[in-house]
């Protein structure tokens, strides 16, 4: 959990900055280097990728994923909201592999900061 929370400042500290390739000029004026680097769906990507593709079977990982998610559309600027809306309908689509028991997709799919799953949130998501 510690990985995703650092995952989430990280989310949260880069949506709230313009991002974009720098370039560097010449005396004249003239492009002569650019600078490649990642855009907001870049570090989303990286972000939730490999851990929603490697963690989504351990209920934690998506309660936590699921809450991150949510507090980022929440707090960072409109136009960071598509590719985080990507990641959720990704988790969605990919839980049902994992959990074929409606009570534990259900509990899959609650969102929850702190990732426990504990019986203190089962009962809201009942």
């Amino acid at each position: 959990m510690l990985a995703i929370d650092q995952i989430h400042r990280l989310l949260r500290v880069v949506g709230r900055r313009h991002l974009h390739g720098e370039e560097i000029l010449d005396a004249a004026g003239r492009v002569r280097l650019v600078l490649r680097t990642p855009d907001w769906e870049d570090f989303v990507h990286i972000a939730c990728n490999e851990i929603r593709a490697c963690g989504a079977g351990s209920v934690q990982i998506p309660r936590r994923m699921r809450a991150m998610l949510e507090n980022l559309i929440g707090t960072l600027p409109p136009q960071r909201h598509r590719a985080l809306e990507e990641q959720l309908d990704l988790l969605d689509r990919t839980l049902p592999d994992f959990y074929k028991l409606p009570e534990d997709l259900a509990l899959a799919r609650v969102p929850d900061a702190q990732g426990l799953g504990g019986a203190s949130t089962r009962s809201r998501a009942g």
